[in-house]
């Protein structure tokens, strides 16, 4: 694979940057998010020499914006709720393709943007990265460091919980009980 410069790093960018920060936002929220973001670019601009190509450019600058949002939620080890009432459901809507939301199935789609709120950081990971990124298997691997199987038991558990949650009208907090760490 060719050498990558700045100018790989700064056309992808520009390409998909609003997907990558989309992503951002939808994991630690509007303001966290856009840090998150901004602190991402900078630390693949600065390590762009480190690329091996062992991933496509878009893996790497993914699993750099993933680490950034950890950080910058502090969530390593153990998972802290860093939203407030309603904030994480509203930054997933505002930032969901054709955002447009006035339907009569508005509600639910916020009532399931909540739980996933809840869910456990893999599973939520896993999850934004497969449904609303529509990343592959390999990829969404690649960018958590670990294997497509475990990606798949963050996914299967994750719906698990959801599905649960919803059969039973349950609240929030409700939804934690059925989520596996």
């Amino acid at each position: 694979m060719g050498s990558f410069t700045q100018v790989h790093l700064e056309n992808l960018i520009g390409e998909k940057g609003s997907t990558f920060l989309s992503v951002a936002v939808r994991m630690c929220g509007r303001e966290t998010g856009e840090d998150a973001f901004q602190n991402a670019c900078i630390s693949a601009l600065r390590n762009i020499g480190s690329f091996r190509g062992e991933s496509s450019l878009s893996t790497w600058f993914y699993t750099i914006l993933l680490n950034s949002c950890r950080r910058q939620m502090g969530i390593w080890g153990k998972i802290r709720s860093v939203f407030h009432q309603g904030e994480y459901a509203q930054a997933m809507i505002d930032n969901a393709p054709g955002n447009d939301i006035d339907e009569p199935g508005d509600e639910r789609l916020q009532g399931i943007m909540t739980l996933i709120e809840k869910l456990p950081v893999r599973q939520r990971e896993a999850m934004i990265l497969r449904f609303s990124d529509e990343l592959k298997m390999s990829e969404i691997a690649a960018v958590m460091g670990c294997s497509e199987q475990t990606v798949k038991v963050h996914i299967h558990r994750g719906v698990s919980a959801l599905r649960k949650a919803m059969n039973a009208g349950e609240s929030m907090e409700a939804a934690d009980e059925y989520s596996m760490p």
